[in-house]
């Protein structure tokens, strides 16, 4: 997301983006490098896209079981190929417990961990604050108390068995 955003951006200032995916073999975590490349007039859809960048936010909840309709897949595994990732439907009881399965053991796993605890604590913000930035508490479900004192626990606890737990059965829960 935050790639996509920052070409989004250069291409909104007027520019083309250069980018180049994994450059560089002996450094796998390297993502991108991305380079501002010639002028150009930004089109409708990237306006449109750009300022949309502070609205977005990330749906932590459950989906509701409705089919999802097949020209909004067709739709999104076009953008997906546009942007040179993959796009795979996850259908059918078998397919959605295997994936609802390795959901559950990133948790258990990213949870055991201090620093991804600590990293993840120092985004939570309580309900009432001002940052923009950040995971605000209502889009993890927590009330104005829970959002206060949840960056503390995540910090003193490993809740992995408990986020495993509720991640499989949303991701079985979704429809797609």
């Amino acid at each position: 997301a935050a790639l996509h955003q920052l070409r989004l951006a250069m291409r909104h200032f007027g520019f083309t983006d250069v980018l180049e995916l994994f450059p560089d073999p002996r450094q796998p975590r390297l993502l991108a490098r991305v380079s501002l490349g010639t002028p150009r007039p930004a089109d409708p859809e990237d306006e449109r896209l750009f300022h949309a960048i502070p609205k977005r936010r990330s749906n932590r909840s459950a989906f509701t079981d409705r089919p999802v309709p097949t020209q909004l897949v067709a739709a999104m595994r076009i953008g997906a190929a546009g942007e040179r990732v993959a796009f795979d439907e996850v259908a059918g009881d078998a397919n959605r417990s295997t994936v609802a399965n390795l959901v559950a053991e990133g948790d258990r796993r990213q949870f055991a961990d201090k620093a991804f605890r600590r990293e993840l604590a120092s985004w939570i913000r309580p309900n009432f604050s001002r940052k923009r930035d950040g995971i605000p508490g209502v889009a993890l479900g927590m009330g104005n108390l829970m959002s206060s004192v949840a960056p503390w626990f995540i910090r003193a606890f490993d809740v992995g068995r408990r986020q495993a737990d509720d991640h499989r059965k949303l991701a079985l829960g979704s429809p797609l």
